[in-house]
């Protein structure tokens, strides 16, 4: 098995969930709980993280926001 890692497919389907849920769900907000390794990556599309880092299911987590 092979993977495509580093290929921009996160960036892209994550630019493409933001669209559609601005353009389809009119959303003037979104909210995620990301996993806290990953914050850089959110923060690069506009996300600010608003919590704390918590463990969610073993792994650390925070709320971030895209105003």
């Amino acid at each position: 098995m092979t993977t495509d890692r580093g290929i921009g497919l996160g960036n892209r389907i994550l630019s493409e969930g933001i669209r559609v849920a601005k353009d389809r769900l009119k959303a003037g907000r979104i909210a995620i709980e990301a996993q806290s390794y990953a914050r850089e990556f959110y923060e690069k599309f506009g996300f600010s993280q608003v919590s704390e880092e918590y463990l969610e299911d073993g792994i650390p987590h925070i709320q971030m926001i895209l105003e």
